[in-house]
């Protein structure tokens, strides 16, 4: 296939979703701000390779490590998550955060999620070029997504931070690096066990790639429940420039107000849902897993260590959410 064409393949996600991202805010941020925090997200790329490879190469590299679990963690965390979500950080923090057209706390999901596109776009040019159009379309619904989640995440606690209504308020900006790091790690740990494990069992593979796929699901809930709170936030601010001396305003139907909070109920019932079935699905898979093609006496402890990471956080988490959902439910219907 043409190079041209891997190359489109590979930038057309990240640019899709900078424009869903775009058009989501309310009060839309100047195509030029939003496009230098592109290229700088692009950049930020060449800058953690610039660091990375190095350290591989001459000062230490995990895959030396006699543990392929303890390698995969490390590679997930010193060696992505943590270098890739910095210099997003730097993006965010040193050139939208400061400039005038950053005036609201939404404006940080927006360049949040566009810097880390920026990023997402050249690394799939990269992996695009090498594994061709298979990995364009695999890496389009599944890593592209992943670096918007952690990057909209960043900038919502960033914005937080930026807004801030107390002294206290600093102390989102260590929040916008946490968060973003633990999701990029869960996500990539699952993936880069699968390649560290030799000789790996295919139920354990689907596993592991399902742990990767639960983290993804969990990021993008947040991100649209992040959203869905930004642009109510917009709305009653907008209500409130454009509110005249008037008489005042009826009460808002039991109804109405019942439809305005269905919408998030509903979210965390179905997200809730979904992470409780495919944790419990790993969990279920691994089961069935030990009895038909158990694993070598010292794969056991690695393989249950993920498994307890990739089944038991999820089928919780979900479980959580979902009780959130229900008492919220039953809380609207008791009004």
């Amino acid at each position: 296939m043409p190079l041209q064409y891997m190359i489109a393949a590979a930038i057309i996600p990240a640019v899709l979703l900078v424009w869903f991202f775009y058009k989501a805010d309310a009060r839309p941020e100047p195509p030029r701000v939003v496009l230098w925090t592109f290229g700088l997200g692009v950049l930020s790329t060449l800058g953690v390779l610039a660091i990375v490879i190095p350290i591989k190469l001459y000062v230490f590299d995990f895959a030396t490590l006699a543990s392929p679990i303890a390698a995969a963690a490390g590679r997930a965390f010193c060696f992505a998550a943590i270098p890739e979500e910095l210099f997003k950080f730097g993006v965010l923090f040193f050139y939208a955060a400061r400039h005038r057209a950053f005036d609201e706390p939404m404006d940080g999901i927006v360049y949040g999620a566009t810097a880390s596109l920026g990023f997402a776009a050249l690394e799939n040019i990269m992996y695009t070029v090498s594994g061709g159009m298979v990995v364009a379309i695999m890496r389009a619904i599944t890593a592209v997504p992943a670096h918007a989640c952690f990057g909209a995440v960043m900038g919502y606690f960033v914005g937080r931070a930026r807004f801030r209504r107390s002294k206290a308020g600093w102390l989102f900006y260590p929040l916008a690096l946490f968060w973003p790091i633990v999701l990029h790690g869960l996500y990539d740990f699952p993936l880069m066990a699968s390649a560290s494990l030799a000789e790996v069992p295919g139920w354990l593979e689907g596993v592991l790639f399902l742990g990767a796929i639960l983290v993804l699901v969990l990021g993008v809930v947040w991100t649209l429940l992040l959203v869905r709170k930004m642009k109510r936030r917009q709305r009653r601010e907008n209500g409130v420039e454009q509110k005249e001396p008037t008489p005042t305003p009826a009460p808002i139907p039991l109804a109405k107000r019942r439809a305005k909070s269905g919408v998030g109920t509903i979210v965390m019932l179905v997200s809730g849902a979904i992470l409780t079935g495919l944790g419990a699905l790993v969990l279920l898979g691994c089961t069935i897993g030990f009895f038909t093609d158990p694993p070598e006496a010292e794969q056991v402890i690695p393989v249950l260590c993920c498994v307890g990471v990739l089944g038991i956080f999820p089928t919780a988490g979900g479980v959580v959410l979902f009780l959130l959902g229900l008492r919220r439910l039953h809380g609207g219907q008791s009004k």
